[in-house]
């Protein structure tokens, strides 16, 4: 389950093309194992571009 509403979108600049971001803080509750890979490999598709960073915030 996610709680997405402490999300914003920007747009950031990566080698001359503009892509559209969304950054914030968001909450997420499930299963441990599935909360783990989420922690471990991140969100989105560009995360090969480093994108995609997800944080544990306690």
């Amino acid at each position: 389950k996610f709680d997405l509403s402490g999300l914003k979108k920007i747009i950031v600049p990566v080698y001359g093309i503009k892509i559209p971001v969304t950054i914030g803080n968001f909450i997420v509750s499930g299963d441990r194992r599935i909360l783990n890979h989420i922690l471990k490999t991140g969100l989105g598709s560009k995360r090969n571009s480093g994108f995609g960073l997800v944080e544990q915030v306690v």
